[in-house]
């Protein structure tokens, strides 16, 4: 969970010095690409794991079927503040403060530094607290801090509200995963399919539903719907989503 924070971090100082998406994607997205489609290829070991070979259409049933997974994969798609604060934060500090170009990608980096110490950290926390638990309390702080983050107006709190909330998305991303795939142990990769499905849609509403409210209201009140809607999929989580001890 860490290391694609780390690969965003190397990769957006690069791109960044590079200064133009040809050259970057030229030099550096597309053979990345190839490295990572050989590797998987090649180097990774094929595991079989039990009730793979069943039929996937067996295994959507069965998820569709258990409230639980089903409410899983809702709030996964309803929390979109990460993806909303990853999109549009480097934006915001331009438009709002009017910070060089420089300080911001340094900025986003050491975010992208916080994000993936935040995942690693959450691999040791988690077992302590659960994945419920743990999924819950993210996600409604990460709806709790955007607002802060895009309406308190001072340059040093809302920095300081940037790094917060990569710390806190970083342990989130490890909890909810964890939460994901214990829904339906016997399915893991039907499971992970759909959840994979789920945050890619989530991802896109959130974004749509954030640059309409951009365009026509401003940064504070995208903010705060967002923001919302975070805590809305936290306390959903809490409510309807039952943690599965294997």
């Amino acid at each position: 969970m860490a290391m694609p924070a780390l690969f965003y971090l190397i990769g957006y100082l690069l791109v960044g010095y590079i200064a133009e998406w040809r050259l970057a994607l030229t030099y550096f997205a597309a053979p990345l690409i190839g490295l990572s489609f050989i590797t998987s290829m090649k180097i990774i070991p094929l595991i079989n794991l039990r009730g793979e070979k069943t039929s996937m259409s067996l295994g959507f049933k069965k998820i569709c079927g258990g409230r639980s997974a089903i409410s899983c994969l809702f709030t996964k798609m309803m929390g979109g503040v990460w993806i909303v604060c990853l999109s549009f934060g480097a934006s915001f500090y331009r438009d709002v403060f009017k910070m060089p170009i420089f300080t911001v990608s340094a900025l986003t980096a050491g975010m992208a530094l916080i994000y993936a110490f935040g995942a690693f950290f959450g691999g040791r926390l988690i077992p302590r607290v659960g994945n419920k638990k743990t999924t819950t309390l993210t996600w409604i702080l990460m709806g709790v801090v955007l607002i802060v983050l895009m309406n308190v107006g001072n340059v040093l709190v809302t920095v300081a509200m940037g790094f917060l909330i990569s710390l806190i998305s970083g342990i989130s991303l490890t909890s909810s995963a964890g939460l994901t795939v214990s829904q339906v142990p016997e399915y893991r990769g039907s499971m992970m399919s759909l959840n994979s499905a789920s945050a890619n849609l989530g991802s896109s509403l959130n974004l749509a539903l954030m640059g309409y409210m951009l365009t026509n209201y401003g940064w504070s009140y995208g903010s705060i719907v967002i923001g919302v809607l975070g805590i809305a999929s936290g306390i959903l989580n809490h409510l309807l989503v039952i943690e599965k001890n294997e």
